[in-house]
């Protein structure tokens, strides 16, 4: 144990993910940075949406979205159109050449990472559904807490 102390096992284990997110990155050098790698993982995951919904969803600004999205598009591994509807909005989605990039590194990855047991496994895979699962309540309740509140009547 550190001179801190860990109050619960989740701080111990999100701790412990950066630090092999960390080492991780460092051995699978790309072109892409670590931010982009995430952004095509979301897209991926959540599939084609608008981008300030990305924005919402990842708890950036619009414009910072933009920074990381707008070099993908450019390479060819995100796709930008233009919302027929409105104008001002645009969709983003994974390109072929997004995809084919994406599972090269997860492969990339799968190789990088040690072997472990069975039994290793198995309790990383029960980890992982528990982790999705408070990852969920997690963010509804962000945005429960920021949605506005409902406006009150007053009286007249």
């Amino acid at each position: 144990m550190n001179r801190v102390g860990w109050p619960n096992p989740l701080v111990e284990l999100f701790t412990t993910s950066m630090r092999l997110q960390r080492l991780v990155s460092e051995h699978l050098e790309g072109p892409l940075t670590s931010a982009q790698l995430r952004m095509l993982s979301t897209i991926d995951s959540i599939g084609e949406t608008r981008l300030s919904d990305l924005a919402t969803y990842e708890r950036v600004t619009p414009p910072a979205i933009t920074k990381i999205v707008a070099p993908l598009v450019a390479t060819g591994m995100l796709e930008r159109r233009t919302d027929a509807g409105d104008g001002r909005a645009s969709y983003i989605t994974l390109t072929p050449a997004g995809i084919a990039y994406l599972a090269d590194w997860r492969a990339r990855l799968a190789a990088a990472l040690p072997e472990v047991e069975p039994a290793e496994l198995a309790a990383i895979e029960a980890a992982a559904v528990s982790l999705r699962r408070l990852t969920a309540i997690a963010e509804e309740r962000v945005r429960e807490a920021d949605a506005p509140e409902p406006a009150t009547r007053q009286a007249g």
